[in-house]
């Protein structure tokens, strides 16, 4: 039987979003273990983009993830979790290309069940910390 979750952590409506770089901040200040890594999420979109490229998505579309400016977050409160919470926050393009611009939402998924268990308490604690709205969308991912 296979096992999987999509998350989505949003601001709520009517609400500008927060800065790229206040995100990490808060994060750090909430979570004793944390990394954010740019140049790995990059990488991360350059492979995203060839296999779209080879799929034949519409430039449109590809020209949104080119521009993206993402950034790898993982959480846990131990450096020796079993389990971490990793998920990729970026500025929301439609409003605008600067890469510490507001970010909207992000989505957040588990893999199993015991990944779930060990790290929902972290997403629902930065959920808390920003402010954001946690909603399931497993049909999103």
């Amino acid at each position: 039987m296979s096992f999987h979750t999509c998350w989505d952590v949003k601001a709520p409506e009517d609400t500008p979003g927060v800065p790229v770089p206040e995100v990490l901040n808060r994060l750090a200040m909430a979570f004793p273990v944390h990394s954010f890594d740019a140049e790995g999420a990059m990488a991360n979109v350059t492979k995203q983009v060839a296999a779209m490229e080879r799929l034949g998505i519409p430039e449109e579309i590809l020209a949104w993830y080119r521009n993206a400016r993402p950034v790898l977050v993982t959480l846990s409160d131990t450096p020796d979790a079993p389990f971490t919470l990793k998920f990729t926050v970026a500025p929301d393009p439609a409003l605008g290309p600067d890469p510490a611009g507001p970010v909207r939402s992000f989505l957040a998924s588990f893999a199993t069940a015991a990944h779930q268990d060990a790290c929902f308490p972290l997403l629902v604690r930065v959920a808390e910390v920003l402010g954001w709205v946690l909603e399931e969308n497993t049909e999103a991912s």
